[in-house]
């Protein structure tokens, strides 16, 4: 695994510690889940968006 700095608004740091406290998860945890949803509902080759348009 390979190790990021990102930025974040304090606000969104907040809601993420908040979740962490409930979940008794990481937060790393949390952003990792949160990165890899992203990416499966936006695949950049692009086949779950063609689904259906034909």
């Amino acid at each position: 695994m390979i190790r990021i700095v990102i930025d974040l608004p304090e606000e969104d740091l907040r809601q993420l510690d908040n979740l962490k406290a409930i979940r008794h998860v990481a937060r790393a945890e949390i952003i990792r889940q949160a990165v890899a949803d992203y990416l499966e509902k936006n695949r950049a080759d692009g086949s779950s968006n063609a689904f259906g348009l034909w």
